[in-house]
């Protein structure tokens, strides 16, 4: 929101904690940290701009479209291994992946949900 990127670090490991704690709503005490940010353009504006840059000067690609490809082809993996609930090769089985997806497209249906708001906290 303010342009930080803030980092809060843990007191104790929160399984351990919960583990330990009487308190129902007791919390692991936390500390914000500072982290260091190179000061320079980022967000899409930049990366077209590197793009255009490298077509234009030959400049080095921030964000080469195969590295974008790998992280889209370990997310299908992550599906089809989900849906599957088994382990699955990467790169994913193209048919395989292919028949779930024209199976989720014909098996879905529409979602309404009504809004809820559940207040579990006292103290919020």
């Amino acid at each position: 929101m303010d342009g930080q990127l803030k980092y809060y670090a843990l007191s104790d490991n929160v399984t351990e904690f919960v583990k330990s704690s009487d308190d129902m709503w007791g919390q692991v005490k936390t500390s914000r940290e500072k982290v260091a940010l190179a000061d320079c353009e980022s967000g899409h504006k930049e990366l077209i701009r590197n793009f255009c840059r490298s077509i234009m000067h030959g400049e080095e690609l921030v964000s080469p479209g195969d590295e974008g490809l790998k992280a889209v082809e370990f997310i299908n993996a992550l599906i089809l291994s989900g849906k599957k609930n088994a382990p699955v090769n990467i790169p994913v089985d193209r048919a395989e992946y292919e028949a779930l997806l024209k199976k989720l497209r014909e098996t879905s249906k529409r979602k309404v949900t009504a809004k809820t708001k559940r207040v579990t906290d006292p103290r919020h």
